[in-house]
């Protein structure tokens, strides 16, 4: 019930959040947060239960994709990959944290806890500055001025100025694309800038959960306690994911220094190339041991132990967390709180029918099976990454918009540019859009109260 309020929250807090914003969607998704909680607290039969599930659901739809998208455009670009596996690592830590006092205080009581965390975020919402370029583009240019000098601070006015104007011009080219009429309007959805993004992020998710990111998540005990085949010399499958949680916490905290010094396509490379291996020894081992019995079975489970820890840690560092990255980073600023919820709300839907198959699926082909196909996926995302998934790493979010609108569709394919600056753009753009905007410069400083 919380996976379908999430597919509800998707798409209701997606075009909410383009119509009014980042931060007003955030504070508004935590009265149903309040809500949800205290109907749990409170609950005296299952309806009421399953009520409150599906409120929580779609609270947390709501924040999701609202938090992402006004990170991703208040960040700068050279910390933007750690400001998001930061915000992930406190997710991971705020499960730690409810399970654990669960552990010892009765559940009624941790509901009524978990109110203090959407009240705390409500009143938190107003130190937050809104999206400066969600601002312009509603004419809302002098609160875009405060904010953008909150964000860069009040020793680099000038920065935030130039960023200002840089924006006000994105918006009155991007005015052209998309007019007032629906066909118009639908003329622009099919453009490059904009499809591209959306099918490649969309296959991506899909490939994802299809390698087994997702479904670790929800079935570590039962897919550790198979591939043990019942045996727990060594760990039992309850300890067994304990580690992997706290595992998984751990390599969430390096990739926050990761991601800031290695490029976010290596990482990502390295994560699915490391998730098939240690899955696909995995799956062959325990295939050829049932029918051969080629190690013994302390050896078997010690080595089935350590390539489920190996595969979890290189799945964690990539593809667990880079995909909430690339919503923000890829996607359209004109439609990204919308193309964001439809992606996530498209996301829960193969979840849920994933999840709800892989019991049946599992015993239809045995674990062997399962981590053969993990592995095989995996196989297949990597090829996918290496083909078509651009490097974002260090680049504005409006250089990765000029690079989708190239008319190439592999970025082994692109044209070679410079990195430096606006490294994605054309050389001859690039060199026209600095000129443009030290223009512009010069006359905001001619003209302080000027519009131009």
């Amino acid at each position: 019930m919380q996976t379908l309020g999430l597919v509800m929250g998707n798409i209701v807090g997606g075009g909410m959040a383009d119509r009014l914003g980042r931060r007003m969607v955030i504070r508004g998704a935590q009265v149903p947060y309040v809500i949800g909680w205290i109907l749990t607290a409170s609950a005296t039969n299952h309806a009421v239960m399953i009520f409150a599930r599906l409120v929580v659901g779609m609270a947390r739809g709501m924040t999701g994709d609202a938090m992402l998208v006004i990170l991703d455009e208040n960040s700068d670009a050279r910390f933007r990959g750690t400001a998001n596996s930061c915000m992930i690592v406190f997710y991971v830590l705020g499960f730690l944290a409810v399970t654990g006092v669960a552990s010892f205080l009765q559940w009624r009581l941790v509901a009524w806890l978990a109110v203090i965390g959407p009240v705390t975020a409500f009143i938190l919402t107003y130190f937050i500055p809104e999206s400066p370029m969600w601002l312009v583009r509603h004419g809302r240019n002098e609160e875009a001025a405060i904010a953008l000098e909150r964000l860069w601070g009040r020793n680099h006015r000038d920065k935030a100025q130039q960023e200002l104007i840089y924006f006000k011009m994105r918006v009155q080219k991007e005015q052209l694309l998309w007019k007032k009429s629906f066909a118009d309007y639908c003329r622009a959805l099919r453009s490059r800038y904009v499809y591209k993004p959306f099918v490649l992020s969309l296959i991506f998710f899909i490939l994802n959960i299809l390698c087994g990111t997702v479904i670790f998540v929800y079935y570590t005990v039962d897919i550790i306690a198979t591939a043990l085949r019942g045996r727990n010399h060594q760990m039992d499958e309850f300890s067994a994911a304990t580690v992997v949680g706290f595992l998984r916490l751990i390599v969430l905290i390096i990739a926050c220094v990761l991601l800031y010094v290695v490029r976010r396509r290596t990482l990502l490379l390295i994560s699915c190339i490391g998730s098939a291996s240690f899955m696909l020894i995995l799956g062959t081992m325990l295939q050829l041991n049932s029918s051969g019995n080629l190690i013994s079975e302390l050896n078997e489970e010690l080595l089935s132990l350590i390539l489920i820890f190996l595969y979890v840690s290189f799945n964690t560092v990539g593809l667990y967390l880079v995909p909430l990255m690339m919503i923000g980073e890829m996607l359209p600023n004109r439609i990204r709180g919308f193309a964001s919820g439809v992606i996530c709300s498209f996301n829960d839907i193969l979840m849920i029918g994933v999840v709800k198959i892989y019991p049946w699926f599992s015993r239809m082909v045995a674990i062997e099976g399962v981590c053969l196909l993990f592995g095989g996926f995996s196989v297949l995302i990597s090829l996918y990454v290496y083909l078509f998934i651009p490097e974002t790493q260090g680049k504005s979010l409006a250089q990765i918009e000029e690079y989708f609108q190239q008319y190439n569709i592999l970025w082994v394919t692109r044209p070679k540019t410079s990195h430096k600056g606006l490294g994605l753009l054309h050389r001859t753009d690039r060199d026209k859009l600095c000129k443009e905007v030290e223009e512009a410069l010069s006359l905001e400083k001619l003209h302080p109260t000027s519009n131009s």
